[in-house]
């Protein structure tokens, strides 16, 4: 398995063409140079070999009830998604079948590379189509990718049509302008078998642009390559903007929750009351003080003041009660800082 890094990881790949199909170009670095999030870029074959072995240890977790382990293929994929924290359902939901645990061959890795770099899985699925051709290869030096340049080199193998020259000119979005091995024109001509650098420029990499090649000859075709924006530290805007996204959405989320908290403060505030200090009762023959209530917090709207008697005549002996009204104090509930 090959795993690619954009932007921070400098991966060299020499711009060699010939006649053999063993020097096959990476259609995956195409996606790499449009990445709008940090991420890793598998190609094909080790995505769906993850994918395959995570939806049948999925589908057998699911069959008998029994939790999943975070297998390897599981925190690949979990990570190819831009997510470290995904739960396995979600990432069933993106590769497998819900029913049976297999592996979505049709899409799946489509929803992938778009996850990762917005557009760009046309312009992998045109350069394996180019390839598989025996025709033209695309081949981007990841080192060379900038935020306001990039170098790609095309190579032509001969057709298998017989064509020994493919007519290119390439176009792109408002102020991107390339030239063929230093040359400023439109169109190149190459004959098979050769290959020609092309470095595209542009002076404002705050807006996102695109740059697109075609083959106006032989079996043509083109290859549009999404340009994505970045800010003036180099990072590309989506990332900042999938980050805001998230803050926002945190954000959001903490206030509702706080809004909850203080909707269930505010419905489970209770009254509360200081209940009187001292008595109203007054026995002169009384020997010693009362007791009860005496200024404490409560609950109740009223409590009881209780004076004991102790009178020199013993058939006056006992208690006294008083029932006197509560202060109220407020309400309380839960502290929220």
């Amino acid at each position: 398995m090959r795993n690619l890094r954009l932007w921070y990881v400098a991966i060299v790949v020499p711009s060699m063409f010939c006649a053999s199909p063993g020097l096959a170009v990476e259609c995956e670095n195409l996606i790499a140079l449009s990445k709008t999030v940090t991420s890793t870029v598998a190609d094909k074959s080790a995505f769906n070999s993850h994918a395959e072995k995570f939806c049948s240890e999925y589908h057998k977790s699911e069959s008998s009830g029994g939790a999943m382990t975070a297998g390897a293929s599981y925190k690949f994929l979990s990570a190819s998604f831009g997510k470290s924290t995904m739960s396995a359902a979600e990432v069933a939901s993106k590769v497998c079948y819900d029913k049976k645990g297999e592996l979505s061959t049709t899409d799946a890795y489509e929803q992938y590379v778009e996850t990762i770099a917005t557009g760009a899985y046309s312009a992998y699925e045109t350069c394996v189509r180019f390839k598989g051709n025996n025709d033209l290869q695309f081949d981007v030096d990841l080192a060379s990718v900038l935020p306001a340049e990039f170098t790609i080199t095309i190579g032509y193998m001969q057709s298998v049509q017989g064509a020994d020259t493919s007519d290119l000119v390439y176009s792109g979005s408002k102020g991107v302008a390339c030239t063929w091995n230093g040359k400023p024109t439109e169109t190149t001509k190459l004959k098979a078998p050769s290959s020609v650098a092309v470095k595209c420029t542009r002076p404002q990499q705050g807006t996102p642009g695109y740059v697109k090649f075609t083959r106006t000859n032989g079996v043509g075709g083109s290859l549009t390559v999404p340009w994505p924006a970045f800010d003036k530290n180099g990072i590309p805007v989506a990332t900042l903007e999938g980050l805001k996204t998230q803050l926002f959405n945190t954000e959001t989320s903490l206030t509702q929750m706080q809004k909850q908290i203080g909707a269930l403060s505010a419905a489970n505030a209770k009254q509360v009351y200081i209940c009187p200090i001292g008595k109203t009762i007054d026995n002169k023959n009384a020997s010693w003080a009362y007791y009860g209530c005496q200024g404490q917090i409560t609950t109740q709207h009223e409590c009881s003041n209780i004076e004991y008697i102790l009178d020199t005549n013993p058939d006056n002996d006992g208690a006294n009660t008083e029932v006197r009204p509560c202060d109220p104090a407020g309400l309380i509930k839960l502290y929220q800082p």
